[in-house]
């Protein structure tokens, strides 16, 4: 884990919300990224336990970890949080933003779909 660049995980609250969030092991911080916008920094508290962990098993230095809530597309309703969690990854994966993700949310759900279905994904 500790040697990855970035490790991308959805976080579901309570089945009702997707949001992502994203350890880079490097600098030793958590991004948080929530469509709505209330992405809870004890969550991003919570995920920075096991690198710690890790490092702690492996002997490495002790070094403080950051938490902090990042900007980020906001979605159009209440039911598309899981969609926007998946399309933030894509381009974050690459190095690009997640602020630059047009579109609206239908297009991104048949987007999703066309790439599921073709086997592109």
């Amino acid at each position: 884990m500790l040697k990855a660049n970035n490790i991308f995980i959805p976080v579901n609250i309570t089945d009702a919300h997707w949001f992502l969030a994203v350890v880079i092991p490097a600098a030793g911080h958590v991004e948080l990224y929530d469509s709505l916008g209330r992405a809870q920094e004890q969550m991003g508290k919570n995920i920075s336990r096991s690198p710690k962990r890790e490092a702690a098993v492996h002997g490495l230095p002790k070094k403080p970890w950051s938490v902090g809530t990042m900007p980020c597309r906001t979605q159009e309703n209440c039911d598309d949080c899981g969609v926007f969690t998946c399309r933030h990854m894509e381009p974050m994966s690459k190095g690009e933003s997640a602020i630059g993700c047009g579109g609206s949310s239908s297009y991104h759900r048949r987007r999703i779909s066309a790439e599921l279905l073709s086997g592109s994904l």
